[in-house]
């Protein structure tokens, strides 16, 4: 393969790409475990999408904090 046609991955795609590939590990280990113990994997998802709406909602509410906080910095 020429230079030309190798891709170039940033270290921060990179990082990205390893993030998420852990994510997805960390997941399905997480479902696994509440399945067996519930013997429900229908619960299990529930569960596991039920904390990662949580998540995000903390994001977005600690990016907008931030975001307020800049903006009554530069005034």
């Amino acid at each position: 393969m020429s230079k030309l046609n190798t891709p170039i991955i940033t270290k921060q795609a990179q990082d990205e790409l390893n993030t998420r590939s852990l994510n997805h590990d960390v997941h399905r280990k997480i479902i696994v475990a509440l399945a067996e113990k519930t013997n429900s994997v229908d619960f299990a998802e529930g569960v596991l999408e039920g904390a990662l709406e949580l998540v995000r909602e903390r994001k977005a509410q600690n990016r907008a904090a931030l975001r307020a906080a800049c903006t009554m910095h530069e005034q």
